[in-house]
């Protein structure tokens, strides 16, 4: 899956479905060889930020 930095989430020819959006580890997880990597303390962050970003984009 891949999104935006607002937290729309993209299609696979990389344009926004409308109306779907993802926040936190869903939207913007640490990634490494393509696995995830689960830092403590960075899950809240993510959570927090792109939630906000995602939900300024909706409201907008």
């Amino acid at each position: 899956m891949q999104t935006q930095p607002s937290g729309e989430v993209l299609n696979a020819q990389g344009t926004p479905i409308p109306a779907l959006y993802a926040a936190g580890r869903t939207a913007c997880g640490l990634a490494t060889l393509g696995r995830s990597i689960y830092s403590p303390g960075l899950s809240l962050a993510d959570t927090t930020y792109f939630g906000r970003e995602a939900g300024r984009a909706a409201a907008g």
